[in-house]
């Protein structure tokens, strides 16, 4: 009793190795289609698997339908459908939010993955060196890429005070951290300026310490407040992809906003395509 209960637990891990594997194979190929898309450049390449979003779509939903599928295939429908199960699968996380060109599109797009997905895990079940590789080798090498940055100054020439921050620069692909010190009680109102020579695109938003995103409060045209919850230093980021030209950034220490204050939208961060 006790082998039989061994041996399924082994089998069952295997089953659910197979489906890491899978997640792991697909995106993959989507990385490798980003890194190309993008020009071959590491900045952005690392900035598109940074999203965590695409981690819990592959491994999260697309190893729970896996499951599912198996199971329907098993119970309920016959195996010839399985790959129109995990087409399906593909197109369903995104018509969740309705019928339209974009959900159309993505739904495309998802079940492309999934087939690709399917593949993987056909793979897996043949192979346990390409098992381990795609579970294992190749989602730890692009977890390791994340915490390096790969962003490209050329000729920056930057001066920081306790009130502002000043760059200019005849290349910037990537982002700059400005940090300030917030004390209990007190907010950063600041401005952020690019003056751009080649029409490239730029951006900024705020992080906290431990680099979560921090919403920020338009308190006019051009000044934002960061919402502060606990005092620390804070980062406004400063972004830009093939930039020209410099960036001014003003700040002063207020107190921070109290109920009944008037405040304006919150928003996480701004780009600019202009």
């Amino acid at each position: 009793m006790v082998v039989n209960e061994k041996s399924r637990l082994q089998k069952v891990g295997s089953l659910f190795l197979h489906k890491v594997a899978g997640a792991g194979f697909s995106i993959t190929i989507l990385f490798i289609i980003s890194f190309l898309i993008t020009g071959r450049e590491l900045y952005e390449f690392v900035e598109t698997i940074s999203h965590w979003s695409l981690w819990l779509l592959f491994f999260g939903y697309g190893v729970i339908c896996s499951i599912v599928i198996d199971f329907l295939c098993s119970n309920v429908f016959k195996r010839d459908l399985k790959v129109l199960l995990y087409i399906l699968a593909g197109y369903g996380c995104f018509l969740i939010f309705g019928l339209n060109y974009v959900t159309i599109i993505a739904g495309t797009v998802g079940a492309l993955c999934a087939l690709i997905f399917y593949g993987g895990l056909t793979l897996a079940e043949r192979s346990k060196a390409f098992t381990y590789l795609c579970a294992f080798v190749l989602p730890i090498l692009f977890l390791a890429l994340i915490q390096f940055d790969f962003t490209e100054k050329k000729q920056w020439e930057a001066v920081q005070t306790d009130s502002s921050f000043h760059a200019t620069f005849h290349y910037f692909n990537g982002r700059h951290h400005i940090p300030i010190a917030v004390e209990d009680g007190k907010t950063v109102q600041f401005q952020v300026k690019f003056t751009v020579e080649n029409g490239a695109s730029h951006g900024y938003h705020v992080r906290d310490e431990a680099g979560d995103l921090v919403g920020m409060t338009e308190t006019s045209e051009d000044s934002q407040l960061i919402n502060v919850e606990d005092p620390g230093i804070y980062h406004i980021v400063v972004t830009g992809r093939h930039l020209e030209g410099s960036v001014q950034v003003d700040w002063e220490i207020v107190e921070a906003f109290r109920e009944g204050q008037n405040r304006h939208k919150h928003r996480a961060g701004t780009n600019s395509d202009k």
